[in-house]
């Protein structure tokens, strides 16, 4: 049943509001509507996009990433930029920064290269974009330094310059040196600075060198060749000292001494005496003579002339020569001592081993004369003493010379032959000796001139006689009535010494 109790709640009357109230409530209701819907900051959604063109090795080019924006604005964050996944850099974008993040990248290899640009948003969203780009090898420049001048058949350094026609990069590899008629002069390494140096030697002759560089390129760099550089190489000059003696005698050989500076000179040097041709010599390390004998005495211009070679020139020297008469032949003699006759050149001198034989020398010109002796010889003062059978001794006889005499030479061709042994016997001589007695005939140990041994032995009347050795002597001891005769022998040196005999007969009675 209905509550009889409740009682109906009373209606609330209508308030009227004035317009201009109305319109205020209106628009505070539209400002919350939109700040209910915006109730946090809004993000736009993360995009960006990546612009580069292709390069050159070295040469630094711009590359740009740009964060998309929207109604909403533009993210803010960082973009990070790489090649072939290395990092070029990073910049800020969005904000104050823009929406555009710019790098310098200088490319360091050919060939394809992907860049790759990535955006990471303060609001944690990541976008990324990337291309392929085209990078050439940088084209090159080569500058050759070579001097203008130099000396023939001498060292100079040539020089060769690598640049880049743009950017930065230095070039790597080598440059070959030739000439323009192709010849190679060869190559050198480039240094750090791109620069690459090389040591020659210019040519022996006076010419002109035109000297081309060509760099091979080293795959980052392309080749390149230099314009050709012009060398000229001129004979270098010279100096010619004439060297003569400080006088010369007719009939006496004279020698001439020519020394070109520098020694690296090679060619002939002429000699002349008063414009006549003495004769023409080769230099050996910048040294040549001539030896030349005057025929007539007087003053003589010696000329000597250089012809030139190896790069230097030519060049002359004269000088005064005096030239006296000539000198007296002098005559030399060799006697033996006691005898008149002197020994001949012509004909050999026979002697014996162990001969010798005292020798007199004189000159025409009383000058002293100098003996000398080779072979199995040997002098002592002026004694020749024949020491040995093999071949001939060869006798010197000579004078120096003087003012007035000129020096002489006679040479003296001695034989040699067997020699004979000598020796101081002790055993008495020949003689009458009684029966039952004995004769001392000599030492066991003694010896002939050359140091053979003596040995006894009898040789007739083996029965009426005998020897007897002790320890120290032999002794001829006679038994019977008769002749007795002994032999005295020592042994020969083949070839050389003939064998010794000597004899002593006893009559026994």
């Amino acid at each position: 049943m209905p509550n009889t109790d409740e009682r109906p709640t009373p209606a609330r009357p209508i308030q009227r509001r004035s317009p201009r109230l109305l319109a205020a409530t209106v628009t505070l209701i539209v400002i919350g509507a939109l700040l209910g819907s915006f109730g946090a900051p809004a993000y736009a959604a993360a995009g960006i996009d990546l612009s580069a063109s292709s390069g050159v090795v070295g040469v630094a080019q711009t590359v740009t990433a740009t964060v998309g924006s929207s109604a909403d604005g533009t993210a803010t964050g960082k973009v990070t930029l790489t090649a072939d996944g290395k990092t070029i850099g990073s910049s800020a974008v969005g904000g104050s920064e823009g929406p555009t993040a710019t790098f310098r990248w200088t490319p360091s290899t050919t060939g394809a290269v992907v860049l790759r640009a990535t955006l990471d948003t303060d609001a944690g969203e990541t976008a990324t974009d990337q291309l392929t780009v085209q990078v050439s090898a940088v084209e090159t420049t080569t500058a050759l330094s070579v001097p203008s001048t130099a000396p023939s058949a001498t060292k100079v350094t040539i020089t060769a310059a690598v640049a880049p026609r743009s950017g930065t990069y230095v070039s790597t590899g080598t440059v070959a040196f030739r000439l323009s008629t192709g010849t190679s002069l060869g190559t050198a390494k480039l240094a750090a600075d791109g620069t690459a140096r090389l040591s020659i030697t210019t040519p022996s002759s006076a010419t002109t060198w035109t000297i081309i560089a060509e760099y091979a390129g080293d795959g980052r760099a392309a080749s390149s060749t230099s314009s050709g550089a012009a060398l000229k190489v001129s004979a270098s000059g010279s100096k010619l000292t004439l060297t003569l003696p400080t006088s010369a005698r007719v009939g006496q050989p004279a020698e001439f001494t020519a020394k070109v500076a520098p020694t690296t000179a090679t060619g002939t040097v002429t000699f002349t005496a008063n414009g006549r041709t003495l004769g023409r010599t080769t230099l050996a390390q910048g040294t040549t003579r001539l030896t030349w004998t005057p025929t007539a005495a007087g003053t003589i211009s010696i000329a000597a002339a250089y012809s030139g070679g190896s790069g230097v020139g030519p060049s002359s020297a004269t000088g005064a020569l005096r030239v006296a008469p000539a000198l007296l032949p002098d005559a030399i003699t060799v006697t033996p001592a006691g005898s008149t006759a002197a020994w001949s050149t012509t004909s050999p001198i026979a002697l014996p081993n162990g001969g010798q034989v005292e020798l007199v020398a004189a000159s025409t010109s009383r000058l002293p004369v100098t003996l000398g002796v080779i072979g199995p010889c040997a002098l002592s003062a002026s004694t020749l003493v024949i020491r040995g059978v093999g071949g001939s001794c060869l006798l010197t006889a000579s004078t120096k010379g003087n003012g007035t005499y000129a020096s002489a030479v006679q040479r003296y061709t001695v034989g040699t032959g067997i020699g004979r042994q000598t020796a101081a016997l002790k055993a008495p001589s020949s003689r009458s000796v009684r029966r039952h007695s004995s004769v001392r005939l000599g030492r066991i140990n003694a010896t002939t001139n050359i140091g053979q041994q003596i040995s006894w032995r009898v040789t007739q009347g083996i029965k009426r006689c005998h020897i007897k050795r002790t320890a120290a002597t032999y002794r001829v001891v006679f038994s019977r009535k008769g002749t007795c005769r002994v032999r005295a022998t020592a042994p020969s040196i083949p070839g050389q010494w003939a064998r010794f005999s000597a004899y002593r007969t006893y009559r026994i009675r």
